[in-house]
């Protein structure tokens, strides 16, 4: 018998777990996750039976995708390239990914062990992701981990999670000590990680995330609706003009707060807006290298921006700058998007993208691979881009520009990888597109947009960049 989202609340109220050291039931294993802030879990089950390898490390990915990294929250880094060439699949050459990560060990009494060194390193020669160092320097880790002791313990069940504050959790049951190995749940595949199972605490047990959004989604579809947000902290959408409408009203209207947090926005996935014939923001990184990464933003416009075209005093820095083709701009000067050291160098430090003067090859903004990695991983393991329609507000209640209609039209991708966007910037499939302005009265927008357009072939435009693309139509 399950325990239900009413009772855990009724458990977390009580300041104390009071399990036994024996974890008997799925339910328990969800009142421990939701005890440290955890929404969802991914489970590796069963863990080998002789550990994946002799350093004491379990591989959680076994295909390209970097997706991984936005699982787990974690100080990323380009580790020494890819060398070996003696797996069949191996690609050598390209950089090895470390995730450093804020990780503990759960204990069936809701304790918890600080796991200083635990990390996830990406091999993208194997290609694979390895889960290591999980037991050095932790006071209390589960012996059924080591390498040597793990034939005693049975068949073994390794649940990750993490919170909102970056920490990962992790707790491994066993056969020999928990009874809920037995009867451990058939959990859904994830779909970019399909060594991995997922479940989201507080949906029914086996319940496909997707499934869940989709059905969300269905509910909201085909009508319209006014522009409105959701702040966070809040339980009640408030009416929202400007630009940004479309993407502020889908996620109010799915109860998400609007720049809540760095997690995916509902059930695993990031949600996405977008018109036909318009365009996509993929991420918003500033740029970190460069006068525009040195510099303050004023400085950087007082040195670099342009009034802009309309006359009325503004200062801008803005265009849309592509792969190796020179744009020239109302200063006078051709600026032109690069890859520094991409696809051929071994180095961290010598990959970076560029925005560089064409005509003198001064670096204007730049971004680092470590910058690049951060943004682009930490949501777009999974992704939805829901279609919309938009018309003008004519409903009379004040605060409202425009209405937005969710066509039902749906392209949701899976898996994807730094080298997948860098590749799709060459391929002039991403674009940067600033939309940097100080007005005449000093007001200062920083928007340092990564896009793609909208078009017929949008399918293949996102296929670019994600490992699995698919259209869903559900209205």
């Amino acid at each position: 018998m399950r325990i239900g989202p009413g009772r855990i609340g009724e458990i977390l109220k009580q300041g104390t777990l009071n399990f036994s050291t024996s974890i008997t039931s799925f339910d328990m294993i969800e009142v421990l996750f939701r005890s440290v802030g955890v929404k969802q879990i991914f489970v590796k089950n069963p863990l080998a039976e002789k550990q994946d390898n002799e350093k004491n490390q379990i591989v959680l990915r076994s295909a390209g995708s970097t997706s991984i990294a936005n699982l787990f929250p974690a100080k990323l880094e380009l580790r020494s390239p890819s060398k070996s060439e003696k797996k069949r699949h191996s690609n050598p050459g390209i950089p090895k990914i470390g995730m450093n990560l804020d990780f503990r060990w759960l204990h069936a009494k809701g304790t918890s062990s600080v796991a200083p060194d635990a990390k996830i390193i990406v091999y993208p020669q194997y290609p694979e992701a390895r889960f290591s160092g999980f037991l050095a320097a932790c006071q209390s880790p589960p012996d059924a981990l080591r390498r040597d002791n793990q034939a005693k313990y049975g068949k073994r069940i390794l649940i990750l999670g993490a919170n909102d504050d970056g920490v990962t959790f992790g707790l491994v049951v066993t056969e020999l000590e928990d009874a809920v190995v037995s009867v451990f749940p058939d959990l859904p595949k994830f779909e970019p990680i399909p060594i991995l199972q997922t479940h989201e605490i507080g949906t029914p047990v086996g319940s496909s995330l997707l499934g869940l959004l989709l059905s969300e989604l269905k509910s909201i579809s085909g009508k319209w609706h006014p522009s409105i947000s959701l702040r966070p902290g809040d339980t009640t959408p408030i009416p929202f003009k400007g630009n940004q409408g479309a993407g502020f009203t889908l996620e109010a209207l799915l109860n998400v707060p609007r720049n809540a947090d760095k997690a995916p926005d509902k059930h695993g996935f990031e949600l996405k807006s977008f018109k036909p014939s318009g365009k996509i923001s993929l991420m918003t990184p500033t740029a970190d290298l460069g006068p525009e990464g040195e510099q303050s933003f004023r400085d950087f416009m007082a040195v670099y921006g342009w009034l802009g075209a309309r006359g009325d005093g503004r200062q801008v820095f803005n265009g849309t700058f592509r792969y190796r083709k020179p744009n020239k701009r109302r200063d006078g000067h051709h600026y032109m998007l690069d890859i520094h050291g991409y696809p051929l160098s071994d180095v961290e430090q010598d990959i970076y993208v560029m925005l560089s003067n064409a005509d003198s090859d001064e670096l204007v903004s730049g971004w680092s691979m470590k910058k690049l990695l951060d943004s682009w991983n930490k949501k777009h393991a999974a992704a939805c881009y829901v279609e919309y329609e938009r018309r003008n507000y004519t409903g009379g209640l004040p605060g409202h520009d425009a209405e937005y209609r969710f066509t039902g039209r749906l392209l949701v991708c899976h898996g994807t990888s730094i080298w997948r966007y860098l590749s799709a910037i060459a391929d002039n499939y991403v674009y940067y597109d600033p939309g940097h302005e100080i007005t005449a009265k000093g007001a200062a927008t920083v928007r340092p947009q990564w896009r793609v357009s909208v078009t017929k072939k949008i399918g293949e435009t996102l296929g670019a960049l994600y490992d699995d693309v698919s259209e869903e139509q559900i209205i």
